[in-house]
């Protein structure tokens, strides 16, 4: 007597037993197997096997049912024991769904006792029952319907025997959920789809099909992590080549992978022995046993689902589209000859060393290039080491820019990499990311001139994406040959004149990212659209510093849709439209403010009072003729304009002389000059710029309305332009400036 087992031996049965060896033993042997599926091709264990050695003879044959083994009512069944026969007892599980039989196996023949009084029983959950002389005992149950068998998960059995498959359930109950086995799966689609050298070649296979089902519905994998151990029996000669193919198919995807053989199974291996491959399963599939001869260095893989997944020997590859697009295949050359002569590569900006070709990859819709379908992902047998990921494709991009010649694509991959959006991941021998688009991958170490500047090489439509930053371009116009924009990353803004300074109070949320080109016209031609890494969605502000003329200080404010005068936040980075050269930061404002008073306290140089999007210049040729050094200058933004309810809101500019006295500088009256000061007006609705009106109110007087011109004429004095969401105007006077709709 043990937990959960027991022995009782009646001396008649050792009398002509004899020396008894008993073994218990959760395995049958392969020649116990075949003796069993010659009388039943399917059948499973729900018991452990008792494997009973005698040196006696013991009377074999059909149980004596005339003779009792058990006892009276309310007797254990140990209490009383007749004949020729041992009993034994063991725990089961209280699930109980087929009708079980007790087995005895020996050298020869098979024999087997239907439930009774007199045979077996299951009470209380556990098993007693009988033997007899040499062989091996187990609780089993024939399984009809030898091509397609359907098990529940929580039915109790042990191991389930189809002709040449056999499944291990001890180690799983899932209620609700049950597994179907079919010996003979539809497979001529299959084969013409995937393993007719697109990707896969073989000449021939063993395969069965195992469907996990829940409430009835298959599912593609097992929950929780749980699996069944499966053999095939096969003469197949596992080799270097051999493949246990997993196929799951649907009408919206495809998912095939497979495993080598080894010398144990894992999740990525099967092993073989005793004329079986044995492998651990927890995903529904067909699958196929065979050699893959198809060719490792140049893969074609057809588009069959928008949801597909790949595994071949080098090179894995899924995707996951919101619907089927009209791709027809995808190409994967791993032997590619890269062409590293764009300029890119050549200094504007990078120099290339340790360059080590990984893949060409290209999507293909009929005979034409295509975009990568959604979510593709890529894996590749590599070392990249302490390289960056190279994408690169100067042919043609995508559809809506298919009509035009040349679209240079570039994007860098890093395992330390700010943006998620560009890691790759490496793991034993392999790399993975996710491509944004095809063309040439490789891997190499990237320099620039000088640390932190980037002479890029400009087109007028072009996808530049580093770690650090993003270029975009999307336009017809035509650009000079060996235009080039500069990139430069700076530790903070500039702050030429001390206006960031002085005038506000910010705290940097970032680095410091300057643009500048080597032809002034560019910016007018093509606007790039900029991605600059962030951290945080806090209400930020994204500062400009123009480097050149006219000096301006502009902050971009947050929005949802991206314009001239908004910028946007996209998986971590800052986007915006670049209309203007110069330096530009993220800046936390801790102290906002609607108006601003600042001192004159230079020469030579303008005078710049900001106060967000609304800026005013006083140019140096002013100070201190107009406007005295110690004088001080107000500009404060109005919410409500006196006497103007239809009034959106106002700018007023106040002068102070250095005695704190009010006073006009009557710059346009008293001077003559090429140049007087002026003032953006900002309009805070963009939707509101083609209406907008403005108006000057001076501190003694009636409003006065401003023509909105083109370019400036001889009456500049009442003439305004729009520049971006501003309205920009000259200063002559104090005064409240009035925008109307």
């Amino acid at each position: 007597e043990s937990r959960g087992f027991g022995i009782q031996f009646k001396d008649t049965y050792l009398a002509s037993a004899g020396s008894v060896r008993i073994t218990a033993t959760m395995d049958l042997t392969p020649a116990e197997i075949g003796l069993l599926q010659s009388i039943f091709p399917g059948f499973a264990t729900n018991s452990p096997a008792v494997r009973v050695q005698t040196t006696g003879n013991v009377s074999s044959g059909a149980y004596a049912t005339d003779r009792r083994c058990w006892g009276a009512e309310g007797e254990r069944p140990y209490d009383w024991i007749s004949g020729a026969y041992a009993l034994i007892r063991t725990d089961l599980p209280a699930r109980r769904v087929f009708q079980q039989q007790w087995t005895r196996v020996s050298a020869t023949d098979v024999f087997g006792w239907q439930e009774g009084a007199n045979t077996w029983q299951i009470v209380d959950g556990e098993l007693f029952s009988f033997f007899q002389g040499s062989g091996t005992y187990v609780l089993g149950t024939p399984l009809s319907g030898q091509d397609s068998v359907t098990i529940p998960l929580d039915a109790g059995l042990e191991k389930v025997f189809i002709q040449s498959v056999w499944l291990d359930f001890r180690s799983i109950n899932l209620p609700d959920w049950s597994v179907r086995i079919e010996l003979n799966p539809q497979l001529s689609t299959l084969l013409t789809d995937y393993f007719n050298g697109t990707p896969y070649q073989i000449s021939g296979y063993t395969a069965y099909a195992i469907r996990f089902l829940h409430q009835g519905q298959e599912m593609e994998s097992l929950p929780a992590n749980q699996w069944i151990e499966s053999g095939l029996a096969t003469t197949h000669t596992i080799n270097p080549a051999s493949r246990l193919f997993r196929c799951y198919r649907t009408a919206e995807l495809d998912h095939i992978s497979y495993k080598t053989s080894a010398g144990a199974y894992d999740a990525d291996h099967f092993s073989s022995g005793d004329g079986y491959i044995y492998s651990g399963i927890s995903y529904s599939g067909i699958y196929l046993l065979a050699d893959d001869t198809g060719n490792q260095t140049q893969i074609r893989i057809p588009y069959l689902k928008s949801n597909c997944r790949i595994q071949t020997g080098n090179a894995e590859v899924s995707w996951n589209d919101p619907v089927r697009r009209d791709y027809t295949e995808l190409s994967i050359n791993l032997a590619p000859a890269t062409d590293l002569t764009h300029p890119w590569f050549n200094g504007s900006p990078f120099h290339l060393s340790n360059v080590m070709p990984l893949a060409r990859v290209d999507m293909f819709s009929r005979k034409t290039r295509s975009d990568l379908p959604a979510e593709f992902h890529i894996r590749l047998r590599n070392t990249v080491l302490d390289r960056k990921i190279v994408t690169f494709d100067n042919a043609r991009g995508p559809a809506v820019l298919m009509q035009r010649s040349g679209f240079p694509r570039l994007k860098l991959y890093a395992t330390d990499a700010l943006s998620d959006d560009n890691q790759f991941q490496t793991d034993d021998q392999w790399v993975s990311f996710y491509p944004e688009f095809g063309g040439d991958y490789f891997a190499a170490t990237l320099t620039t001139d000088e640390a932190g500047r980037f002479p890029l090489a400009y087109y007028s439509t072009m996808a530049f994406n580093t770690n650090d930053f993003k270029v975009f371009t999307d336009s017809d116009a035509t650009i000079p040959p060996n235009s080039i924009m500069t990139v430069e990353l700076h530790d903070a803004l500039p702050d030429q004149y001390s206006i960031l300074a002085n005038q506000y109070d910010l705290a940097q949320a970032s680095r410091a990212i300057y643009f500048s080109f080597n032809d002034s016209s560019l910016l007018a031609t093509v606007t790039p659209r900029i991605y600059w890494h962030t951290t945080g969605r806090a209400a930020r502000l994204l500062f400009s510093e123009s480097t050149g003329v006219p000096y301006r200080i502009y902050p971009y404010t947050d929005a949802t849709d991206l314009n001239d005068w908004n910028y946007t936040i996209d998986r971590g980075y800052v986007s915006f439209l670049l209309t203007m050269a110069g330096a530009y930061a993220m800046l936390d404002d801790n102290a906002p403010h609607t108006q601003i008073m600042a001192a004159v306290m230079a020469l030579f140089i303008p005078f710049h009072l900001s106060l967000y999007q609304s800026q005013m210049t006083v140019q140096q040729s002013f100070i201190p003729s107009a406007l005295p050094l110690g004088s001080q200058v107000i500009l404060a933004r109005v919410a409500t304009v006196p006497n103007l309810p239809e009034a959106l809101y106002g700018y007023r500019i106040i002068f102070r002389n250095p005695q704190g006295n009010p006073f006009n500088p009557a710059f346009i009256d008293n001077f003559a000059s090429d140049q007087y000061p002026f003032i953006y007006v900002p309009i805070d609705d963009p939707t509101l710029i083609p209406t907008a009106r403005l108006f000057f109110r001076p501190v003694a007087g009636a409003d006065i309305e401003l023509t909105r011109v083109q370019s400036f004429s001889d009456y500049f004095r009442h003439e305004y332009m729009i520049i971006g969401n501003c309205a920009l105007c000259f200063v002559n006077e104090p005064g409240l400036f009035i925008v109307r709709q």
